[in-house]
């Protein structure tokens, strides 16, 4: 048989900047740009390749 489907290969380089509101909360805002493309089968990143900007919001509870 043939491939079915497509193994894939995942990066998202991004920015990322955090402000400690409080001694237990953390809150950090990002922008980055995601690149899905295929290992395997067919030519590396070609026959399958899909890009996109990010924007992401966390909050985050701990000790900071």
């Amino acid at each position: 048989g043939g491939w079915e489907g497509f193994a894939v290969v995942y990066a998202e380089p991004y920015a990322e900047v955090g402000i400690g509101l409080t001694p237990w909360m953390h809150v950090s805002a990002t922008l980055g740009y995601q690149f899905l493309g295929n290992f395997a089968p067919g030519r590396f990143c070609r026959d399958l390749l899909l890009r996109s900007p990010s924007l992401g919001l966390t909050i985050a509870w701990g000790a900071f």
